[in-house]
């Protein structure tokens, strides 16, 4: 399991851990090792959004052209190779599940519509720089685009934010407002919800520290807030599943958005597509259960228990039933959208993929 945990005792207010800017992995820290930038992405100035992307440029870059080289190589090491993203998900989960929940389903093809604007932009802008064609010829066509959805999730799920403004760091024109930064050691840490969140970060031009928001005893896990702002207004779930894999179930009415309009019955009935089209567990097989950790057997108690709710079809029930004994790796996020999760599991189930 992936996280970051206090070797001593911590008092509140106390840096965690100061990683220097230059040791961080961003378009600036990129801007200032390579020439070229500014003309590279010229024509990014007028696309919506076109800052976002800015930071999976500067990974792609490294991987694919520095590689080996790159002085961030033993930290790309360290990534994940797959991350649990709607937009990395299989045809066949979006034909099967996202198709049936309309709401959703919009929201990942408007994401995964702009991941195809932006994807031969991202590699004419990569041509456009010193060694980029080299670099691109040695990768091959086909794994373009694996690569590319490799590089946006990583961005994503594991870069701080660090307003341009305030900062004062220099970037590839004023239409960049913001900048993703990846922190090595930092982008350990797992989130954390409620009386979870003992630590915060703070950026700057100069360093990115992670303090220590109250005591933190030696061996505990430190964690942070992922968006700090729904520490005060709750976020869409939506946006925790587009953005980060997973959701936040806290019983705040703001966590189910107009959007998504989900019940437990239309994602227990998307289930049961993926379901049966998987070949869940027959009826004997989901009768003995394999080993499995307490929060697995708590959502899997607490997910039975609230479809059961939904009247469905006995047929359908056996169905989810099975399922949830061992499901297919993708249902447990859709399991999570018509249920959540308890709050002593979420860091449990985020620190997967992180």
């Amino acid at each position: 399991m992936r996280g970051l945990q206090a070797t001593q005792p911590v008092a509140a207010g106390e840096d965690i851990l100061s990683i220097t800017f230059h040791r961080c992995l961003s378009i600036v820290s990129a801007m200032h090792r390579t020439k070229d930038w500014q003309r590279a992405v010229i024509g990014w100035r007028r696309l919506p959004d076109a800052d976002m992307y800015l930071d999976v440029l500067a990974l792609l870059y490294e991987t694919v052209v520095k590689g080996n080289n790159s002085e961030w190589a033993p930290y790309l090491r360290t990534l994940p190779q797959e991350y649990d993203l709607p937009v990395n998900y299989s045809a066949a989960v979006h034909e099967q599940v996202l198709s049936a929940l309309p709401g959703l389903h919009e929201l990942a093809n408007k994401r995964i519509s702009s991941l195809h604007h932006f994807y031969p932009l991202m590699f004419k802008a990569l041509q456009a720089l010193p060694g980029g064609k080299e670099g691109l010829h040695r990768l091959g066509s086909s794994a373009r685009w694996p690569l590319f959805l490799w590089a946006y999730s990583a961005t994503k799920t594991r870069t701080v934010t660090l307003d341009v403004a305030d900062s004062g760091v220099k970037v590839p024109g004023d239409w960049v407002h913001e900048i993703g930064v990846m922190v090595p050691l930092l982008d350990m840490t797992n989130h954390g919800v409620g009386g979870q969140v003992n630590a915060r970060v703070e950026g700057t031009s100069a360093a990115f520290k992670l303090i220590a928001t109250r005591a933190i005893q030696a061996h505990q896990q430190v964690r942070f807030s992922y968006n700090p702002s729904d520490e005060e207004t709750a976020n869409c779930n939506d946006r925790w599943l587009l953005e980060y894999g997973f959701t936040i179930d806290d019983d705040s009415p703001e966590r189910s958005c107009y959007r998504l309009q989900l019940s437990s019955g239309d994602v227990a009935a998307a289930l049961a597509h993926l379901a049966v089209a998987s070949s869940p567990p027959s009826a004997s097989q989901a009768g003995s259960e394999p080993s499995a950790d307490a929060c697995t057997l708590a959502s899997r108690a607490r997910i039975r228990s609230r479809l059961d709710k939904a009247r469905l079809p006995e047929e359908m029930s056996s169905v989810i039933t099975a399922a949830t004994v061992s499901p297919p790796h993708e249902l447990w996020h859709w399991l999570q959208v018509a249920v959540g999760g308890s709050e002593a599991c979420i860091g449990e189930w985020t620190s997967t993929y992180r």
